[in-house]
């Protein structure tokens, strides 16, 4: 798990009505090496909640493939463990 600020704010799409004015500013990288799959989720704040909000949304994605997420390794060497 590793977190990416971009240097040039992204379009945050929308499917209807008035454009936002909400850019993306980073991302949070999730990287299973075991299965080889990488999940990116886009960020238009880089602050705690958004990265709580990262995290929860990758441990969704693997449950959709029937796997289940019991920590997670940063790239500093520290474990987040259960839910924060």
């Amino acid at each position: 798990m590793d977190q990416l600020i971009s240097p040039t704010e992204g379009f945050v799409p929308t499917h209807g009505g008035k454009p936002t004015k909400k850019r993306y500013i980073g991302a949070m990288v999730f990287v299973d090496h075991y299965l080889d799959y990488t999940y990116i989720h886009s960020m238009t704040k880089m602050d705690a909640e958004s990265t709580v909000e990262a995290k929860l949304a990758f441990e969704w994605q693997a449950k959709s493939f029937g796997i289940t997420v019991y920590s997670t390794l940063t790239c500093s060497r520290k474990t987040l463990q259960g839910k924060i």
